[in-house]
């Protein structure tokens, strides 16, 4: 299965369960390592990874509510950097979960974790930097939209 049928399948799926989870609780998506996700050498392509934090994110946005959240306020989640580390190699068909999670908020950002896991063993951790903007290119302070879903 392609990479934006997954992506739709993920999405769909967390849709049914919109704004049951709390913002500090970790969001978990299944999914499999399939051959295209490959590379030369035989494990999963770094750029599939941030794929799957992207998915990842996207899942805790909508499962928290907060899709909708900055949806209505006309915010978007701007990716600051990512990094990683990348612990054991996923090969197809290898099945593995992907959590997310908040971690840190402030007035200058976001900051999400994700962990690749396979059979109960972490094999790749990753952080993840963002901040909110609005239509108008101006960065907004993400502690008080929080706040508001928080309540």
């Amino acid at each position: 299965m392609s990479l934006p049928l997954r992506t739709a399948r993920h999405k769909r799926r967390a849709l049914k369960l919109a704004g049951t989870s709390a913002l500090d609780e970790t969001t978990m998506i299944q999914s499999k390592v399939i051959i295209t996700d490959h590379d030369l050498f035989g494990h999963m392509t770094n750029s599939r990874y941030n794929s799957f934090l992207e998915i990842g994110r996207t899942d805790w946005l909508i499962k928290t509510g907060m899709a909708s959240v900055l949806k209505h306020a006309n915010l978007t989640l701007c990716i600051q950097s990512e990094s990683g580390q990348f612990l054991k190699a996923l090969r197809a068909p290898a099945p593995f979960k992907v959590n997310t999670k908040l971690t840190e908020q402030s007035k200058d950002g976001l900051i999400y974790t994700g962990h690749f896991i396979r059979r109960g063993v972490v094999c790749a951790s990753f952080e993840t930097h963002a901040f909110l903007q609005d239509r108008l290119g101006k960065t907004v302070d993400p502690t008080s939209i929080f706040a508001k879903q928080a309540e």
